[in-house]
């Protein structure tokens, strides 16, 4: 499937890449980009570890994106967001949330790192 539309629209519109350290999509990059007038993309690969999922809307000025990230992996993710203090993980703010760790700001995008599971992000852009 790679070396397609489909390699273009997973990697860069969903966002699913394999960390450049990755060994077999161990560790997962959601790196989700917004471009033109899209409002929204969901996109799933199956990875040798399993079901790797990412689905993101634009709603207003709201930022919805839901991951899935496959067991015994981690995930690398970046959330577009107005300030990292806007970014809810299931109704709570990424901050008091345990599971969902802070790494950096890069290029504007706060960044954040989680394990294996389902988590549902909303941000302020």
């Amino acid at each position: 499937m790679f070396g397609s539309v489909s390699e273009w629209f997973i990697k860069t519109i969903a966002g699913i890449n394999p960390h450049p350290e990755a060994v077999g999509f161990d560790r997962i990059i959601i790196k989700p980009q917004i471009v033109g007038d899209l409002t929204w993309a969901k996109a799933s690969y199956s990875s040798i570890r399993g079901l790797i999922v990412s689905d993101w809307k634009v709603d207003g000025k709201k930022f919805k994106l839901k991951v899935e990230i496959s067991v015994n992996t981690t995930a690398r993710i970046f959330i577009p967001a107005k300030e990292r203090k806007s970014i809810f993980e299931s109704g709570k703010p990424v901050h008091k949330n345990t599971d969902v760790k802070f790494v950096e700001i890069m290029d504007g995008v706060p960044v954040f790192d989680v394990g294996s599971g389902c988590y549902s992000f909303v941000s302020n852009m």
